[in-house]
């Protein structure tokens, strides 16, 4: 049982190691291909574009709706699950999180974490756990 988690938790962390090295790669279609195949149960992704460094925790409980566009820099986290709806556009060096952890405990907890159909995330925002981001929103710079 020990062995199995500690086997799990290295698998988990050589995938991470894997995932970033890919989003490092010049070219998009490498980039957009990966998140589209390690995403592919979730449904979705057509049209995706994902520029270079797009940091990621948890890349296969992301889904991605229709011509999504990631900025260079984003951290997309979906260790709870994270949906982004179609036609979406997130800025560069923007944050998406789903998990986060007590200030006093450092307990880890999280909510999944939407954003709706043709939402702009601009530049440096940040996105808590659990938010509900509605179609058609626009989240504000450092917001």
């Amino acid at each position: 049982m020990i062995l199995n988690l500690i086997l799990k938790s290295v698998l988990y962390k050589q995938f991470q190691l894997f995932t970033e090295f890919v989003m490092w790669i010049p070219f998009r279609f490498v980039r957009t291909w990966y998140a589209r195949l390690v995403t592919m149960r979730n449904g979705g992704g057509h049209g995706l574009l994902l520029q270079r460094k797009v940091r990621t925790k948890a890349l296969y409980r992301v889904k991605f709706g229709k011509n999504v566009f990631v900025n260079e820099g984003v951290l997309l986290d979906g260790r709870y699950g994270l949906t982004i709806g179609d036609n979406c556009d997130i800025g560069e060096y923007s944050s998406i999180w789903s998990e986060t952890h007590d200030t006093n405990t450092h307990e880890a907890f999280g909510a999944h974490t939407y954003i709706g159909n043709y939402c702009w995330i601009c530049p440096r925002a940040t996105i808590m756990p659990g938010v509900h981001i509605g179609d058609g929103a626009i989240v504000g710079n450092g917001a």
